[in-house]
């Protein structure tokens, strides 16, 4: 089997200039709705379908990855209301669920334990 990092580097598998651009336009939104809505579990980030193919998606994931985050892309989807159908659903959009690493909790424990330390030496 070819080793995943030689096939990243076939020309079918390179991430175009669009969809490059597409995912950083995405990623600062992201962003902006994780400063405004994050909690300490995390937070969800709704996405429109039209903006998200499954290049952007895995180019969103694997920068959430380095930036500390544990990032999972999740669709949405309305029963249907048609009678008979069942339970059929449709797709209606994506998701993408946030959850700091580990890490990034640990990092922030121990910064809040020397912000702590060091309002307890003031005098």
């Amino acid at each position: 089997m070819i080793p995943a990092a030689e096939a990243l580097h076939l020309q079918t598998a390179g991430l175009s200039p669009s969809d490059a651009d597409a995912a950083t336009s995405l990623l600062q939104e992201i962003e902006v709705h994780v400063r405004k809505h994050m909690r300490r579990p995390g937070c969800i980030v709704p996405l429109d379908p039209s903006r998200v193919n499954p290049s952007i998606a895995v180019e969103i994931e694997r920068r959430c990855r380095l930036a500390g985050w544990h990032a999972e892309f999740q669709q949405t989807a309305e029963r249907s209301s048609l009678v008979g159908a069942g339970n059929r659903q449709t797709v209606t959009g994506f998701q993408l669920a946030l959850r700091p690493r580990d890490e990034a909790y640990m990092e922030a424990d121990a910064a809040s334990a020397s912000r702590l330390n060091g309002l307890a030496r003031s005098p």
